[in-house]
């Protein structure tokens, strides 16, 4: 038996008069926590339509019980369609402001804002990128560039990576002479850094690698003291060769570096590589813009010399690239290439011959008479080898040495080196320089 609608039609309605007999509306708004957008309309244009269709035929008014189309083309159904139209709108920005009350499901930065704002917090504001960039001029280029504000640059991707593009803030003044603005690589040596230029232990760098030096040859560094050789490295990239130095007299007791315990906090504070980089302000209007913030040594301090004398700002930086950054060294390294001896060193000494008379008669004994002759050696010190020594000065005015030295010139240096025994010391030794 088929079941027959209010209409009287069949099973299913073909005019269509019996859509809407059911209220749709209004939908629930109950949400489950931890969604990331609130599901809050009552409702949409078709479930509102067919609402109010519906209520057409329950609302039990005589009058509305005799509209029986349901045509979009009758005024009063076209009526219906557009507050069909209106609820859907008022329940779609209805929703949306319910996601905007809360944090976790609004989309709107100023929903951010104030909702950051009733707890009083304030978010920073948001800054792009920025990197360090350098701009190479053509050397042949005379003057000064100008590089505009705005001028763009693209970076290089990696594997995987995407193209970034950078633009300049600020317009940048840009010249020949500043392609290679390195650092000092190198210092001039002085008495402090011969000390411990070795790792710790007395050392001297010389240029070039081809000094023929030898361990024990000795070198008088002037004005400081006199040393020997301990090892000789040469470094050929940079061309310069390491002398490692032992005190002539007595050597010095380097501390070794093992025994000396450096916790990791001092060691990341010592060096270099372990602290941390450079970063960059995060935008124009992070920069130091007063006096006090312009070191005297930065490019800023010569732009700002510039500013108020502009007359000089072309020979400005070329002045002080010529400009004596450090000192002239007054060290002096003196080696020594002719090695001599005292004359009659090698001889046991000078001999002294002693001769006595033997009686014949002598009461008590019996001997034969004649006579004893006795020869004793002077070992050769340096004071009776070297003569003309100075009372005042302690200077040796002559040296006898045990051949004839060509190589020893008038006005070169010579060091006299000879043991001093001492009760206290008797590994002592005396230099004559």
């Amino acid at each position: 038996m088929s079941t027959l609608n209010s209409c009287g039609c069949g099973p299913t309605c073909a005019c269509g008069c019996c859509d809407g007999v059911k209220a749709t509306t209004p939908v629930s708004t109950a949400n489950p926590p931890g969604l990331l957008a609130l599901h809050y309309r009552a409702g949409t244009h078709h479930s509102f339509f067919e609402s109010m269709i519906a209520g057409l035929t329950t609302s039990g008014d005589s009058q509305l019980l005799r509209l029986g189309t349901r045509s979009l083309e009758d005024p009063a159904i076209a009526f219906l369609d557009g507050w069909a139209i209106v609820a859907d709108i008022l329940t779609f920005y209805q929703e949306r402001i319910a996601n905007e009350g809360y944090l976790r499901t609004a989309v709107q930065r100023r929903s951010v804002l104030e909702l950051a704002r009733l707890v009083g917090y304030r978010p920073r504001p948001g800054v792009a990128a920025s990197a360090f960039l350098a701009y190479t001029i053509d050397p042949a280029f005379i003057g000064e560039a100008i590089i505009k504000a705005a001028t763009r640059s693209t970076s290089v991707p990696a594997p995987g990576e995407q193209q970034q593009t950078f633009e300049t803030s600020d317009e940048l003044r840009a010249r020949a002479s500043w392609n290679l603005l390195r650092p000092r690589l190198t210092r001039p040596q002085t008495l402090e850094s011969v000390d411990t230029a070795a790792g710790g232990a007395p050392g001297i760098y010389f240029q070039g690698t081809a000094t023929n030096l030898k361990a024990n040859d000795p070198i008088l560094i002037l004005p400081k003291d006199l040393y020997r050789v301990s090892t000789v490295s040469t470094d050929v990239l940079a061309n310069r060769t390491l002398v490692s130095l032992i005190d002539w007299v007595k050597p010095k007791a380097v501390k070794s570096a093992v025994s000396q315990q450096v916790s990791v906090k001092d060691l990341a504070q010592d060096i270099a590589l372990f602290k941390s980089g450079s970063v960059p302000p995060a935008n124009a209007q992070k920069l130091g813009r007063s006096l006090d913030s312009i070191s005297s040594d930065s490019e800023s301090a010569y732009s700002l010399f510039d500013a108020f004398t502009a007359q000089s700002s072309v020979n400005l930086l070329q002045t002080v690239h010529n400009a004596a950054i450090a000192p002239e060294p007054d060290l002096a390294a003196l080696t020594f290439r002719v090695k001599a001896t005292l004359f009659a060193s090698n001889l046991p000494g000078t001999p002294v011959t002693t001769i006595t008379q033997r009686p014949a008669n002598v009461e008590g004994a019996n001997q034969t008479p004649g006579q004893d002759v006795v020869t004793t050696y002077t070992p050769p010190t340096f004071n009776n080898t070297a003569g003309g020594l100075n009372p005042s000065t302690d200077l040796i005015q002559t040296l006898a040495l045990d051949a004839e030295y060509n190589l020893i010139k008038f006005g070169d240096w010579i060091v006299v080196d000879y043991p001093a025994p001492s009760t206290a010391d008797p590994s002592i030794r005396k230099i004559y320089i």
